[in-house]
C-alpha cells in the first residue's frame, strides 16, 4: 500500500504536532487463495465501535448513484458483442483530503512484537466507509464528463453502462468494440483509473493486442453461444 501510494507512514513530529481530529481504524486480512488478483484482501473496519461510536456514525452516506441493474444487464445483452471490464482498485484511485486521512490512521509493526507499532494513514478512499460508494462513483462520472466532448460514446458508456466498478456495454461490430475499449481506456487514464482486464465473447484482438490490453475471450459452445 505504501509502494502504491495508498498509504504512508507518519513521522513522530507529524503525530505529535497534528491538531486536527484523529481516529484509528482496526484492520485484518481476508485470505482468498483461489483469487489470483487479490489472494489476501486487507479490510479496514470503519464500523468498529469505540466508546459506543463508530467513524461511520459521523458521516453522511450520500446519494445512491448506482445505475439500475436491470437496465445495465438488458443493454449488456442487447447487441451481438458483449464487453466487460473491471476497474482496478477503484476506491484506491481516489485521493482524500488530509483531514480525512488522519481519521484513517492505523497501526503496523510487521509482526515485531517487542517494539511500539508505527503509525500510518490511508491517503485514498477506503472500502467500508459509509460515503465511499457515492464518492467513488462521483469521481468516475466526473472523469467521464471531462472527456465527453472528445469521446462521447465512451463517456456515455462509463456513465450509463457501469455497475460500481464493472463496465458492461455491448456493441454491434468488432471495430466498434475495439474503438470503445481504446476510448474508455483513454478516458479512465485521464482520471487515474485503469481496467485490469477486458473480457468479450468475440475475438477483438485485430487492433487491440491481447498482451497489451489484457483482453480475454470467452469460448463458445456448439451452438455458438458464449460459455
Amino acid at each position: 500500500m505504501v509502494q502504491m501510494q495508498f498509504a504512508r507512514k507518519l513521522s513522530k513530529s507529524e503525530v505529535n504536532c497534528y491538531q486536527g481530529p484523529v481516529h484509528y481504524i482496526p484492520h485484518f486480512s481476508v485470505n482468498r487463495p483461489e483469487n489470483r488478483s487479490t489472494p489476501v484482501r486487507i479490510v479496514f473496519n470503519a464500523s468498529n465501535r469505540y466508546n459506543g461510536d463508530t467513524i461511520n456514525d459521523f458521516w453522511m452516506k450520500g446519494p445512491d448513484l448506482l445505475n439500475n441493474l436491470v437496465g445495465v444487464i438488458l443493454r449488456f445483452r442487447e447487441n451481438r458483442i458483449a464487453i466487460l471490464g473491471d476497474i482496478s482498485k477503484m476506491y484506491h484511485r481516489i485521493h482524500i483530503p488530509e483531514i480525512d486521512q488522519h481519521v484513517h490512521r492505523y497501526l503496523w509493526r510487521d509482526m515485531e512484537f517487542d517494539r511500539e507499532p508505527d503509525i500510518y494513514i490511508k491517503q485514498v478512499l477506503t472500502f467500508g466507509d459509509k460515503p465511499a460508494p457515492a464518492m467513488a462513483l462521483t469521481a468516475l462520472r466526473l472523469t467521464a464528463r471531462e472527456s465527453q466532448t472528445e469521446y462521447p460514446e465512451a463517456a456515455k458508456v462509463i456513465e450509463r453502462d457501469t455497475y460500481m466498478d464493472d463496465i458492461c456495454p455491448s456493441v454491434k461490430s468488432k471495430p466498434e468494440a475495439v474503438k470503445l475499449i481504446q476510448d474508455i481506456d483513454k478516458i479512465l487514464s485521464n482520471g487515474g483509473f485503469s481496467v485490469k482486464g477486458w473480457v468479450s465473447n468475440e475475438k477483438i484482438a485485430e487492433k487491440v493486442k491481447e498482451e497489451e490490453k489484457g483482453v480475454k475471450f470467452c469460448r463458445k459452445d456448439s451452438k455458438g453461444l458464449p460459455q
